[in-house]
């Protein structure tokens, strides 16, 4: 007898701003997905994250000179002492050059995110979207989470999420609203899906 696996839902938590510095308070997922864009810093945000975990990441980042090339990623293990001894993992992903950045990058990165779920058997994965991350990016809020509930879709179908439970969407608390429109979207956006990989 096979157990049935609840769906994946997709949660919105409007929690960036500076009262909550960046949202860290909200880091308690399995797995916590940040980025970094070719020829930029980390920003304030996922600095924010970085400092809250002593800066794990940045000491990472420089011994394995991370740049933000597209498909390039990091994993730094969160001490279990920290969470009561469940495995958890950050990870900074690449996206390349800001020009670049479109909706078929985004869904490449929602793609790897949800195969490194599945490689960390990750029961919850936050990904925090914040405020202006790239000053060129040409994906707007609605498009970004739309390209998420598609893909969440299509690997539901295929079932490939494993034991991903929730999928966390952190962002500051105007683009809240904007997010969940574009979470509402039920059709899929493209006319075959091949679920592209970050390159």
């Amino acid at each position: 007898m096979t157990t049935q696996h609840q769906p994946t839902k997709i949660t919105v938590i409007g929690g960036i701003n500076s009262k909550h510095q960046h949202g860290v308070e909200f880091d308690n997922a399995d797995l916590l997905i940040l980025t970094k864009v070719l020829g930029s810093d980390l920003g304030a945000g996922p600095m924010a994250f970085d400092n809250h975990h002593n800066g794990a990441l940045s000491k990472a980042m420089a011994a394995h000179n991370f740049q933000g090339n597209v498909g390039e990623h990091l994993a730094v293990e969160i001490p279990a002492i920290e969470h009561g001894g469940h495995p958890r993992h950050m990870v900074v992903v690449g996206l390349g050059r800001p020009d670049d950045i479109s909706r078929r990058r985004m869904c490449a990165l929602f793609n790897y995110s949800l195969t490194l779920a599945s490689q960390y058997k990750a029961r919850s994965i936050l990904i925090p979207i914040f405020p202006q991350r790239s000053s060129e990016a040409v994906m707007n809020l609605r498009g970004t989470a739309a390209v998420l509930r598609c893909l969440v879709d299509q690997r539901v179908k295929s079932g490939t999420l494993d034991a991903l439970e929730e999928v966390r969407l952190l962002c500051a608390p105007q683009a809240k609203q904007h997010i969940e429109q574009g979470l509402a979207v039920e059709h899929t956006l493209c006319n075959q899906c091949h679920i592209l990989k970050l390159a």
